[in-house]
């Protein structure tokens, strides 16, 4: 049998294994489609062109824009108008149809794995009561990554067809005033958009109709995100952890195991025999479990300073002995660390020293750059106890 090579246990990983079925939040996807619907939604509802039906009466009309199919596009560009399905010329319309995709290089990607990630707050599949506050569990938060998308420029052609000069100038005013802004639907997706100059001619037609006609062209700068590449999808769901546990680990092939660490417990007699020793692995290590986990801060009290040095004491309180078993891979920079205004000092410039109860700490002015008066901060971390 051949050998078939095995995947990667991450590729099994069931915690990055979530359902998203019963989602109510879906795959970011921003594809063409959203795009051409984007700008065209934003012409008809926010910029609503308008004109007057018979010029100095007031009464307006809403100007149609329709998207250009092949079909479409290439009947206007040969008769020069669109008619209706009865068979009448359509004034005034406005058609749109989209020419090119390009690529943005003004903001290209650097990395197309790079993702954004969102937070959803709340999540009804993920309770918090009162029953979580007793277990030390907190309420967790539904995250979505989503992978950077690709920035594109895109080029919109539009034909504008009216009766009369002046219902074209008040749809081109429009367009000049609307333009190099974020074009897009409310709360969703939103284009930058922006028109070079408009084209405009007069034509009469066979039967005697006289049509105002003009051109331009839309720049919009967007974004495309397919919903998967490579066969993996690109909005991943992931949550928070729940609890946090943190635990202490040692070497303990580096630490002789003694006899007499050891504590024996009398096991109760069962169907007759001899109560036997049971030793406790934690009892025979306690000594270095305590020291290793032990880690006090202490604030310091100023006593005096010079030219050279400054000296602080911290009353009642000692440093706890390194165990035998320790005392070999231990150093003075283990045991305590110093910080002064918040930022750690290291343990060559200063010095500790025995006064009766109390711990003196030596800081050495030129290792420490300045010196340092009643005003500063210091505080002294590690294996240290009050007494």
């Amino acid at each position: 049998m051949p050998n078939i090579p095995q995947p990667h246990p991450n590729d099994y990983n069931t915690a990055k294994q979530v359902r998203r079925d019963a989602d109510y939040i879906k795959n970011f996807i921003i594809k063409l489609h959203d795009v051409d619907f984007a700008i065209i939604e934003y012409m008809n509802d926010v910029i609503t062109p308008q004109v007057e039906q018979i010029p100095g009466q007031g009464n307006k009309i809403k100007v149609p824009i329709i998207y250009g199919s092949a079909e479409r596009w290439a009947s206007a560009r040969k008769f020069g108008f669109v008619r209706d399905q009865k068979g009448q010329i359509q004034l005034p319309l406005i058609m749109i149809r989209r020419n090119s995709v390009a690529k943005n290089d003004s903001m290209t990607t650097l990395n197309r794995f790079l993702q954004r990630s969102y937070a959803q707050s709340y999540s009804p599949k993920n309770k918090y009561d009162n029953f979580a506050i007793m277990n030390g569990v907190k309420p967790t938060t539904e995250v979505y990554n989503v992978v950077n998308p690709d920035h594109v420029n895109l080029t919109y052609e539009c034909m504008v067809w009216t009766s009369f000069t002046e219902h074209l100038n008040d749809i081109i005013e429009i367009f000049t005033f609307a333009e190099d802004s974020y074009w897009g639907q409310k709360n969703k997706f939103k284009f930058r958009a922006s028109i070079d100059s408009f084209d405009i001619s007069n034509e009469l037609t066979d039967g005697g109709e006289r049509i105002v006609r003009g051109s331009f062209n839309i720049n919009v700068n967007a974004f495309l995100l397919p919903e998967e590449f490579a066969n993996k999808v690109n909005t991943i769901k992931s949550y928070t952890p729940k609890r946090i546990l943190m635990m202490t680990e040692i070497d303990t092939s580096l630490v002789r195991p003694n006899s007499n660490m050891y504590r024996q417990n009398e096991r109760i007699p069962a169907l007759g025999r001899p109560s036997t020793p049971r030793v406790s692995m934690v009892t025979e290590y306690q000594a270095l479990f305590d020291y290793i986990t032990l880690s006090n801060s202490y604030d310091a009290t100023f006593v005096s300073t010079n030219s050279s040095q400054s000296v602080w004491r911290l009353s009642n309180i000692f440093r706890v002995a390194v165990p035998s078993d320790l005392a070999s891979i231990v150093s003075d920079s283990d045991r305590t660390q110093s910080f002064i205004n918040g930022v750690f000092t290291p343990i060559e410039n200063y010095t500790l020293s025995n006064d009766d109860n109390d711990l003196l700490i030596t800081f050495d002015h030129s290792a420490t750059i300045y010196e340092l008066d009643s005003t500063d901060d210091v505080v002294l971390r590690g294996k240290l106890q009050r007494r």
